[in-house]
């Protein structure tokens, strides 16, 4: 008696543990990106930013490479055409769109004081005056560890006024 009830229990955490599973969890690059061509959210040649670093345009990217095949669904963000703001930290073509792949999450403590931008609809403004005026806005993107023209660390969040489509 006592096997059957062990045998129960085991079949049923395997199924309820199975069913909650994210499925699945890995999506294709390519095809995500296609989609967003087609959505007009970005533009034929955006660049691509993995770990803050910039990787290049996407059109020299080998799809065929397996760190970019397949992303895993929390790691790939798009930040839409027309942020000019951000041509100064990653070239020209920043307006076109960028592909951001996060793959590690840094942890910083103590002392880490970077400058911190806040653009609002491609306009820089300041989290005191976002919060003074009682702006209701939404976050589309972050990049941390980057450095200015003088190699000051700097730290960007985008936020827009209208509501994301995803």
């Amino acid at each position: 008696m006592k096997d059957k009830i062990l045998i129960i229990i085991v079949v049923t955490l395997f199924i309820s543990c199975k069913s909650s599973m994210p499925y699945p969890m890995y999506k294709s690059m390519y095809s995500y990106c296609e989609k967003e061509f087609d959505n007009d959210v970005i533009l034929k040649n955006p660049i691509v930013v993995e770990d803050n670093k910039l990787i290049g345009l996407y059109s020299s990217i080998d799809m065929n490479l397996f760190k970019y095949k397949f992303i895993q669904y929390g790691s790939i963000q798009i930040l839409p055409k027309g942020y000019t703001y951000l041509n100064d930290f990653f070239g020209e073509n920043a307006q076109n769109g960028i592909i951001i792949i996060n793959k590690r999450v840094t942890f910083r403590c103590g002392g880490y004081h970077p400058k911190r931008v806040y653009l609002l609809d491609n306009k820089e403004t300041t989290l005191e005056k976002l919060i003074e005026n009682k702006t209701k806005c939404y976050y589309v993107a972050k990049f941390e560890g980057l450095k200015d023209k003088n190699g000051g660390d700097v730290e960007i969040t985008i936020l827009t006024l209208k509501k994301p489509k995803r």
